[in-house]
């Protein structure tokens, strides 16, 4: 048998197979009101015996194919907690992370489809992807952003400014969120 530490790399399989990862949801609030204005869900391995690991545990010697398994397991729980929320008087949009070839899978559309909150209250999902990956395949992306969108399901892309792209770039890849790198508000309470 495996013996398993805080150090070792479990795969990724595993934890889906088990059922030992989660969602943790970070709130997300508007500048402009101070309110609460969204959650983002972050993946988290609730280990057995270590308690809650980050993804630096699982992640790095992911293959392809559990990937997009963990996109399907994010998508589908973030859909099924709204309603938790909901029921909790909390109507937030929430967003999870995901790979563009992630987003390829040709189920995605179907989860969607079978496990949408029917709630006309649902103010819908966000995908979060990185800059560097839809710079790669902006086609493919506006492919799946319209394909997804008519679910509710709307695309952000995170890190922008980490060098690939220009702020004139920004008309080519569709989103309905910008996470800007940090490198852009590095010091910006103190740098002129």
């Amino acid at each position: 048998s495996f013996a398993i530490t805080p150090t070792n790399s479990l795969a990724l399989e595993q934890c889906l197979e088990n059922g030992w990862l989660d969602l943790w949801y970070q709130p997300k609030f508007s500048l402009r009101t101070g309110q609460l204005a969204g959650v983002e869900g972050l993946i988290r391995w609730r280990h057995p015996v270590h308690g809650v690991l980050a993804p630096s545990s699982f992640l790095p010697n992911a293959t392809e194919g559990s990937l997009r398994a963990l996109t399907e397991h994010v998508v589908v729980t973030a859909l099924r907690n709204w309603d938790e929320m909901a029921s909790a008087g909390f109507h937030l949009r929430s967003a999870v992370n995901t790979t563009v070839s992630a987003l390829s899978n040709a189920l995605l559309p179907k989860l969607i489809r079978e496990n949408r909150p029917s709630s006309e209250q649902w103010p819908g999902l966000i995908l979060e992807v990185t800059e560097s990956e839809v710079v790669k395949d902006v086609t493919l992306v506006h492919e799946i952003a319209t394909q997804l969108r008519i679910y509710g399901i709307t695309f952000s892309i995170d890190d922008f400014g980490e060098g690939f792209s220009s702020f004139a770039r920004l008309r080519e890849l569709p989103f309905a969120e910008l996470k800007l790198d940090m490198s852009f508000v590095k010091d910006c309470s103190s740098d002129a």
